[in-house]
């Protein structure tokens, strides 16, 4: 999961940004496309597919707490 921080940071700035619950289910449903076709072409095995797929969007997720939560902290940065 280290290989993705970026791409994680990069989901939970979008998530963050959304400005519907459609248009944050929509940018899901795209981005586990994306790395479904990511996992596939890197051979990993579809078995494999949902726990990483799940894994990748708990990263996201605690990402997303991460920066909402040291937004309320006083002195806090959202970085």
């Amino acid at each position: 999961m280290k290989a993705r921080i970026g791409n994680i940071r990069d989901v939970a700035t979008k998530l963050i940004a959304t400005k519907s619950v459609p248009h944050a289910e929509s940018y899901r449903a795209l981005v586990t496309e994306g790395l479904i076709v990511h996992l596939r072409s890197k051979r990993v095995a579809a078995e494999l597919h949902a726990a990483e797929v799940h894994r990748f969007w708990q990263a996201v997720d605690i990402e997303i707490v991460r920066r909402l939560d040291s937004g309320r902290r006083p002195g806090g940065g959202a970085a």
